[in-house]
């Protein structure tokens, strides 16, 4: 099983609502849900208004945590959903149900950086794209994060040259992932829990032995011969 990171994804970045900065390891980047995006997902950490696909709602799980609470050795933290919360997460994600959600955290500081090791659990329901009908999915995803205090943007650079209708793009290689952003002080250990439950979702949910049914095969078209054969006969 891969270990989930926001540190691969950032190319392939989805252009639907999406998680804040997801830059993870994962098997295949279609498969992020458009329920989840890069640009809300910071919202969503302070406590702002998060956008989804059809409205905008708060985000139903938060379990804050000050980062100068957090041990030089080590803190272990769980976050587990209570029964509201799954129903919150269960519309938000546009799921039929679901049944829990756990994530257990290993977070260790060092200096102002905070580096995040952990697993996420959930049982749930999910509508089979085939059938139609709801079915129980299990998942569990093991999880790696850094984050640091979020720098200040970059301002735009100055150029005293005239504008000659060119663009310059810059490519970097090789570079290391910058981490996630520690937004005032904190870390939201509920919205990175239901981030990647987000992503760990399937788009495309197929219960166990559906299939679609072959459609039956083109009988030939006729030949007018035949068909006048027909005729002859009185058919």
């Amino acid at each position: 099983m891969p270990v989930l990171s926001r540190h691969r994804a950032e190319g392939r970045r989805c252009s639907q609502p999406m998680l804040a900065a997801p830059r993870r390891i994962w098997p295949d980047s279609t498969s992020m849900p458009s329920c989840v995006r890069t640009s809300c997902f910071r919202r969503w950490s302070k406590g702002e208004q998060a956008m989804t696909p059809d409205t905008e709602t708060t985000l139903p799980l938060h379990r804050p945590i000050r980062v100068d609470e957090i041990k030089l050795r080590g803190s272990r933290i769980s976050v587990r959903a209570e029964a509201a919360e799954l129903a919150g997460i269960a519309r938000m994600l546009d799921l039929p149900s679901v049944e829990s959600l756990e994530g257990r955290y290993v977070l260790t500081r060092s200096g102002e950086r905070v580096k995040l090791e952990g697993e996420i659990k959930a049982t749930l329901h999910q509508t089979c794209i085939v059938t139609l009908d709801p079915f129980s999915v299990t998942i569990a995803v093991p999880l790696k994060l850094d984050f640091a205090p979020e720098a200040p943007e970059n301002p735009r650079r100055k150029s005293d040259d005239k504008d000659d209708g060119k663009i310059d793009i810059e490519v970097r290689l090789n570079e290391d992932d910058p981490p996630e952003p520690i937004l005032d002080g904190g870390i939201d250990l509920g919205a990175v829990t239901l981030e990647f439950l987000a992503l760990a979702l399937d788009p495309y949910p197929r219960k166990p032995g559906a299939a679609f049914a072959e459609p039956p095969p083109e009988l030939p078209p006729e030949s007018p011969f035949a068909a006048l054969a027909r005729l002859k006969r009185g058919e």
